[in-house]
């Protein structure tokens, strides 16, 4: 220990700035011993007084303990001083009283003296010794004449002894710790193998009263018997105990977050009861102090972990509700009202928060098959959304999952998706789990954090182990409130007993009190125990088995009680234990005093102290009997629920207990009412996404059918196989789903009935790319519903025109009212056959785009004759593609996609709204609309399709705005910055993908990664093409990294756009294919490769559907081709045809926009005129064409018409004209963020 620095003599100084910290594992506060004791007319004093005359004064004001420990800790000191600082062999004899001490106290300092010493012997010593324990005796008691003669004569060890009576009743009086430090120190313990055992240097004692002086609140507190608690009157520490290196990075975790806003995913993992929850809640106050929430989930095996999450949210809008407008306005303008009801019905809280009202569980669901599909995205992105709305760097957030190797995969995913989520910025991310030998759950967890680690989230694991002998003597110390020198032995013995298990050393020291080997001495007020025997007892190596032997002790009926309530989960309401018992609920507050159930209040909950205790209660019901006591208490439930909403409230309670014991049902009327039961649970897992979990009650359901269900049951055994196969469909079991389904279609009575079934095998082709299977399929199940269609061979372009002109002659004069009034579509299986054509529309695009059109036709005729539906909105907007590319009617066209619009509000479809304003403003709107605004409006849908779960059309709003976006002539750094966020976005899609695709085989995947893999990873490939133009553009080399976040889904295979290019070609996605044509072509042409450009222009083919880079390469050819009209011999004429046919064609285009197109048209008209010699004509040309872009805002192409005027000037040697628009483009470059096109514009200059 540091010696405290000395202000006078031989003094002890304990003053501001002093180090007081002694080598013992406590740590003390540095302003242990800084203290301003004050006269009785509130004067700070400055003068040397007697120990006992500061006594006498201070009796008067009754000081308090903390004050009269600063004082002892002075005293103390300045006999250590001595004994270490002047000479091995000194003591202080008749020194050492009250009145020779003297005291020196003024502002924030106290200073003890004591200057006469001898020499002396180890009988001395331990005379000084004694004599210190009775003053600090009278320091503490306050009265100089208990222990020692008035001012403080030294009294003989006879006289000592006839005042032992007073003294010891006077020691009674304090606190218990330093009852056993004075009782230590003046010899007074009953036994040598008694709590109190002699100090052996002054050193020891100085350091356990700075313990003291560290915790009053623990040590400093009296001992309070409570006979009402049958002897237990342990009090155990809510402390935390070692672990300061980890506790260190879990701050600094914490400061990285709150200073840079950049998320960090703290780790934390280990052995059952080694305190990992511990140490995580140590973040519970810095966070606090930061302005913080912290969301808590703790996953259980007896919980469907989809709930978790969300159950920790709605935990949090309760807790915020009373938080003002602010966070509630935030709510509002960032979740779309298409989504609102979904996270309303599964957070009630939220909806009180939003809109003031409870809201009570929906007991009656519907569930749209196709949406289920998306679910697990939708809530992915929804959970995204929430956390980046709540999370704030003046209320920062920490997320905190416990108990990680209790989820699933799906979870898993989810979780992944929201820490890589990169709109997330303060929030500190924190998850634990258990190691164990035989836990395969944690391999999931550690891949899921290595592919997370990747992705550029800073990862901080920290793996637990035991705690040190020191941690384990400070805990002992705290429970028993004795001195930690004092209760080494003891607590050495527990350390060894329990390896240094928190969970394990807590339970137990309880278990030693139960035992009454640790026993409270009312007499002499100290723990008694022998350690001898406590070293000798056998102690179970496991701690579960050691639990189970505490509960064992425990009256029956309390026992049976904790039996109960294991099988109700981790976490369980009153009102639920409640209807398990039957209503009795006498022993619960016995069962709450066990310390193993603890009761939460405000939430009217009850919650196990530790998993691994639920888990030794649950252990104690016997293998036998645990099929009849779950059917049993799930049996009680089920007929305690008094109404259809507390029934799907408590379902899965019900029917978790149920279904263990679903052998002993014999009855078939039972085994139905519990099959339904499980139709009802399924259904609630399926709204929360938890598929697997659906599946499983489902099929459960069915196997509770008799063998002739079909014949006697058949109602509730086509419903519960409809819902069964839906749901294994996307929890991707799909040998169990064919199963069902072939039993379904097998003992269907009819078509209608058949439908379902038909559909999940037809989506599962479609899944696992057997695209061409799945169509075929669809032909061959409308054929049955009444549709017919020509073979797909059979498809000529003749017919397509014939139908188009025939479907548009029947709905040219539709109008916006003519849909707003139709007849809405009611005929069930008419509804069934505009969703076939649907999937068939979209099935038939990439294996045969010529028969599209004719899907298209037929639904929009059969939305005439019978009615609309919301699928009869996708049908139209196909349709006005089909006017557009066969037809060629842009006005028409427009029409008909902008009526598609008015669907969304006529049907109160809302998550229909941002999937036809995207295919509106990703296919049609451009012509005919500014692009800008039609950019915007698309880089508004990506974030409600995400919520939505509709990945897939998220994808083709986030890259269809960014390609918008560049042709905008929007500023290239924010065009870079929207890239990278759509290119985060998406990988964390591919990461979940990728991994998902690892652990299963491939005719297994789910269908949800399967469609993502087969249509999300080559369009996000293609989007990183995109970026390359722009990093390019703007002087960029960081372009190598642009593939990396999605070769993994590859195999590494695909490293840069070559790879992507042979891929796309080899797997036919012809779509790739142009795009990477074009993209190149754009980067050619603006970088003068006029032959490359011109090469890749003639390897181009222009698709059914044409897009907008079908507009944007006719306009780049054309320049292409004049230019090198220009730069060849005239005996080559193909090139100013091409160019011809780009004006002809924009001609038409700029009548429908000219905002988009007419500065296009005029600078190819100006290269037209200029390539032909017609000079005059050329310069008028160029003039609008660079006043066109200005005004429409396209400052790239406005650019570009000046470089090329420049060219012209060139040509006709104006040096002056050439600089002046040289110096024009060079402007617009800047500001377009072109870097690299400025730099080639030096270079040329």
């Amino acid at each position: 220990m540091k010696d405290y620095p000395t202000t006078r003599g031989s003094a002890t100084g304990v003053g501001d700035g002093e180090d007081a910290q002694a080598k013992s594992n406590i740590i003390p506060s540095t302003a242990l011993d800084q203290i301003n004791i004050q006269n009785n007319d509130g004067a700070s004093k400055n003068e040397q007084i007697p120990l006992s005359v500061w006594l006498q004064r201070e009796k008067k004001r009754s000081p308090e303990m903390q004050e009269r420990l600063r004082v002892a800790i002075a005293v103390t000191k300045q006999l250590v001083d001595i004994r270490d600082g002047t000479g091995a062999n000194k003591y202080c004899g008749a020194q050492l009283s009250l009145v020779n001490i003297m005291l020196d106290i003024g502002d924030g300092y106290c200073v003890a003296t004591l200057n006469s010493v001898k020499d002396g012997g180890s009988a001395q010593k331990e005379a000084d010794m004694i004599q210190l324990g009775h003053i600090l005796n009278d320091i503490f008691d306050g009265d100089s004449s208990n222990m020692g003669s008035k001012h403080g004569e030294q009294k003989t060890g006879e006289e000592q002894t006839k005042k032992r009576g007073k003294g010891q009743q006077s020691i009674e009086n304090l606190p218990l710790y330093l009852t056993c430090l004075v009782s230590s120190l003046i010899g007074t313990s009953p036994n040598p193998t008694g709590v109190i055992v002699q100090y052996e240097s002054v050193k020891q004692v100085l350091q356990d009263l700075q313990v003291a002086s560290n915790k009053p609140e623990i040590y400093l507190t009296k001992f309070c018997c409570d006979v009402s608690k049958n002897n237990n009157w342990l009090d155990i520490p809510h402390a935390f105990y070692g672990r300061k290196s980890e506790l260190s990075l879990l701050l600094n975790s914490l400061d990285t977050v709150l200073r840079f806003g950049q998320p960090v995913l703290v780790s934390v993992s280990g052995y059952a009861g080694t305190g990992k929850t511990a140490l995580l809640n140590q973040i519970k106050k810095p966070l606090s102090d930061a302005g913080g929430y912290l969301i808590r989930g703790k996953f259980d095996k007896t919980k469907s972990p989809n709930t978790v999450i969300f159950s920790a949210l709605d935990e949090f809008f309760g807790a915020v509700n009373n938080m003002g407008g602010e966070l509630r306005a935030e709510l509002k303008q960032c979740i779309p009202e298409s989504v609102l009801g979904l996270l309303t019905s599964a957070m009630p809280n939220l909806r009180s928060l939003l809109m003031g009202e409870e809201r009570g569980d929906d007991t009656d669901v519907e569930f749209d098959i196709e949406e289920t599909t998306v679910s697990h995205q939708r809530w992915k992105f929804v959970l995204c959304k929430l956390i980046n709305v709540i999370s704030s760097k003046a209320h920062p957030i920490t997320l905190y999952l416990d108990d990680l190797h209790w989820c699933d995969e799906v979870t898993l995913d989810m979780i992944q998706t929201v820490i890589m989520d990169p709109d997330i910025r303060y929030c500190l991310f924190m998850v634990s789990y258990r190691i164990s030998s035989s836990n395969s759950d944690e391999l999931g967890v550690k891949k899921i954090l290595t592919t997370i680690q990747t992705q550029g989230v800073r990862l901080v694991s920290l793996k637990l182990s035991s705690i040190e002998k020191e941690s384990v003597n400070a805990l002992v110390s705290e429970i028993l409130c004795i001195p930690p020198f004092l209760c080494q032995t003891l607590s050495t013995v527990v350390h060894n007993k329990t390896g240094g298990l928190i969970l394990f050393c807590i339970n137990f020291v309880k278990s030693l009190h139960e035992l009454q080997m640790i026993k409270f001495d009312m007499n002499r007020r100290t723990w008694q125990y022998n350690v001898n025997d406590i070293r000798q007892k056998k102690v179970p190596s496991d701690v579960v088995q050691h639990l189970s032997e505490r509960i064992c002790r425990l009256p029956k009926n309390i026992q049976s009680l904790l039996k109960i309530a294991a099988c109700l989960g981790f976490e369980f309401g009153v009102d639920l234990l409640q209807m398990a018992i039957n209503g009795n609920m006498e022993l619960l507050p016995h069962v709450l005093e066990s310390g193993f159930l603890i009761e939460i209040p405000t939430s009217n909950r009850i919650v196990w102290a530790h998993d691994q205790i639920h888990l030794a209660a649950y252990e104690l019901i016997p293998l036998n009997k645990r099929q009849s006591s779950r059917l049993l208490i799930g049996s009680r439930i089920y007929m305690n629920t008094s109404s259809e909403e507390l029934l799907y409230k408590v379902i899965f309670d019900i029917v978790n207990n149920m279904n263990v014991g679903l052998k002993l049902i014999t009855s078939q009327e039972q085994r139905n009412e519990v099959a339904q039961l499980n139709l009802i649970a399924g259904r609630k897992a399926q709204a929360a996404s938890s598929f697997s979990a659906a599946a499983d009650y489902f099929t459960v359901g069915i196997g509770l059918l008799a063998d002739d269900c079909w014949k006697c049951n058949y109602e509730q055994t086509n419903i519960l196989h409809q819902a069964a196969s839906e749901a294994l469909f996307v929890a991707a079991d799909f040998d169990r789903m064919k199963n069902i389904t072939d039993e379904h279609l097998k003992h269907a009575e009819c078509l209608d009935d058949k439908l379902h079934a038909y559909y999940c095998l037809m989506r599962y082709l479609h899944a696992s790319s057997n695209v061409k299977e799945a169509a075929e399929m669809a032909l061959s199940i409308l054929e049955e519903l009444g549709q017919t269609f020509p073979t797909l061979s059979e498809v000529t372009p003749e017919l397509v025109y014939k139908e188009a002109v025939s479907t548009q002659e029947a709905s040219r004069n539709i109008t916006k009212q003519d849909i707003v009034e139709a007849p809405r579509l009611t005929d069930e299986r008419m509804k069934w056959t505009i969703r076939f054509l649907y999937c068939l529309m979209k099935y038939v695009f990439s294996t045969c785009p010529l028969a599209m059109p004719l899907v298209a036709c037929r639904i929009v005729a059969l939305s005439s004759e019978h009615g609309n539906c919301p699928d009869s909105a996708m049908g139209i907007g196909c349709f006005s593609n089909v006017v557009l590319n066969v037809l060629d009617d842009i006005d028409e066209a427009y029409r008909l996609a902008k009526l598609t619009l008015c669907f969304p509000e006529m049907f109160a479809a809302q998550a229909l709204a941002p999937k036809l304003i995207t295919y509106y403003h990703s296919y049609t709107s451009f012509w005919k609309e500014p692009l800008q605004a039609t950019c915007d409006a698309l880089g508004k849908c990506d974030q409600d399709l995400l919520m939505l779960g509709d990945v897939e059309c998220a994808s083709v709003a986030m890259f269809n705005h960014c390609r918008q976006s560049l042709f905008s002539g929007n500023d290239l750094s924010t065009v870079d910055k929207e890239c990278r966020s759509v290119t985060a976005k998406m990988a964390s899609v591919c990461c979940s993908i990728h991994q998902n695709f690892d652990n299963v085989p491939d005719c297994c995947c789910s269908s949800i990664f399967i469609q993502a893999k087969l249509q999300q990873i080559p369009s996000c490939l293609s989007h990183s093409s995109h970026h390359l133009i722009i990093l390019t553009l703007r002087g960029d080399e960081t372009t190598q990294n642009l593939f990396a976040g999605f070769s993994g889904a590859f195999n590494g295979e695909i490293k840069n756009e070559d790879d992507l290019l042979k891929h796309a070609m080899s797997t036919a996605k012809a779509g790739i294919v142009q795009a990477i044509r074009f993209n190149r072509l754009f980067l050619a042409y603006w970088f003068k490769r006029y032959d490359e450009a011109a090469e890749l222009a003639a390897l181009y083919q222009s698709r059914m559907l044409v897009s907008l880079i079908d507009a944007y390469h006719m306009f780049y050819e054309g320049l292409t081709a004049l230019c090198l009209a220009r730069r060849r011999c005239l005996n080559e004429p193909k090139w100013l045809e091409i160019g011809e046919k780009a004006v002809s064609q924009y001609v038409d285009w700029e009548t429908h926009s000219t905002w988009n197109w007419q500065n296009k048209l005029l600078l190819l008209q100006a290269e037209c005129h200029f390539s032909k010699g017609e000079m005059a004509k050329a310069e008028e040309k160029y003039k609008l064409a660079i006043d066109s872009a200005r005004r429409h805002r396209f400052v790239h192409e406005e650019g570009l018409a000046n470089e090329l005027y420049s060219a012209f000037h060139s040509v006709n040697r104006n040096v002056d004209e050439r600089k002046k628009y040289i110096a024009a483009a060079r402007v617009c470059y800047e500001k377009w963020g072109a870097h690299a096109l400025v730099d080639l514009l030096d270079a040329s200059a």
